[in-house]
C-alpha cells in the first residue's frame, strides 16, 4: 500500500486488494459489506464479523488528518476491481471528491517498480475507472480488534511460520467441521492444529515455525545491539 502525501489516494496492487477482499462480509450483512480506508492514519481494513484484517503504514502522510472519518466502498465494487486488475496493475483509490473514485492503471514500463506514490501517475496510465457513493456507518477503526498491537506486543505468544504450509490445515477443517483448535507452545516449538469428526477421530497436523531469533515481529521492539545494553565495568582501584 502506498498513500499520497495529502491522505487522499491510496494505492493497492492485486495481492493487496485480494488479503483485503478477502475478509469482507458477504451483502446480507451490509454493515460489514465494505472496504474501509482511512487516508489521515494511513490505513486499510475489512472484518466480516469473525475474521478482520487491517494493514497500515508506519510513517502517516505528512498532510492527513488523523481525525477524519474513515471512507468506506461497497463490497460488490471492492470485488469487481480486484478481479478486473492485473497482476503488476495498481488500484489507485481517491478519497478526496464527492464520490470514491476507482482507478485501475498499468504501468507504461511492465518491468519497472514503483516504490513511492508519487511515481505513479508519471509510471502508470489509467485504462479504467469506477466510481461510487462512499459507505457510512462502520466502524472509526477496529484497531481495538488487533490486540498484538496493544498490549500483548510484549508478552504474547508469536511464533513465525510459513503460511504456504497451512493447506492441509484448510482440508482439516473440511474433514473435522466448522472449527478446528489451535495450540501454541513456544516460540521455538510446532504450532498444532487438532480437529475431531463426527465420528470421534482426532486429527493433528504440526507446522514447523521459522528459527527462533531469526526475526522480529512487527510489534516488537527490536533487541538491543551486542554491547550496548551492557553496564560499563568499573576498574578495580589500586591503593
Amino acid at each position: 500500500m502506498m498513500v499520497s502525501d495529502d491522505g487522499r489516494r491510496l494505492a493497492f496492487d492485486k495481492r493487496e486488494l485480494a488479503v483485503l477482499t478477502g475478509m469482507m462480509a458477504k451483502e446480507e450483512r451490509p454493515n460489514l459489506a465494505a472496504l474501509w480506508f482511512h487516508g489521515g492514519r494511513a490505513q486499510a481494513w475489512a472484518t466480516d464479523g469473525h475474521r478482520a484484517v487491517i494493514v497500515e503504514r508506519p510513517s502517516k502522510p505528512p498532510q492527513g488528518d488523523p481525525k477524519a472519518q474513515p471512507v468506506g466502498i461497497p463490497a460488490i465494487t471492492a470485488h469487481h476491481v480486484a478481479k478486473t486488475a492485473g497482476a503488476r496493475d495498481l488500484v489507485v483509490i481517491d478519497l478526496g471528491g464527492p464520490v470514491v473514485t476507482l482507478e485501475l492503471r498499468e504501468r507504461v514500463d511492465k518491468t519497472a517498480e514503483i516504490e513511492a506514490f508519487a511515481d505513479i501517475d508519471a509510471r502508470t496510465r489509467v485504462k479504467h475507472s469506477v466510481s461510487c457513493i462512499s459507505r457510512e456507518g462502520g466502524y472509526r477503526s477496529i484497531e481495538h480488534i488487533f490486540p498484538s498491537c496493544k498490549g500483548r506486543g510484549g508478552v504474547g505468544a508469536v511464533v513465525a511460520f510459513n503460511p504456504g504450509l497451512l493447506a492441509p490445515v484448510v482440508a482439516l477443517a473440511s474433514v473435522t467441521g466448522e472449527f478446528v483448535w489451535l495450540n501454541i507452545g513456544g516460540e521455538d516449538e510446532p504450532l498444532l492444529f487438532l480437529g475431531e469428526d463426527d465420528a470421534g477421530t482426532v486429527w493433528r497436523v504440526a507446522v514447523m515455525p521459522k528459527r527462533p531469533g531469526s526475526a522480529v515481529p512487527p510489534d516488537r521492539e527490536p533487541p538491543p545491539l551486542p554491547g550496548l545494553a551492557t553496564k560499563r565495568r568499573k576498574l578495580p582501584i589500586v591503593s
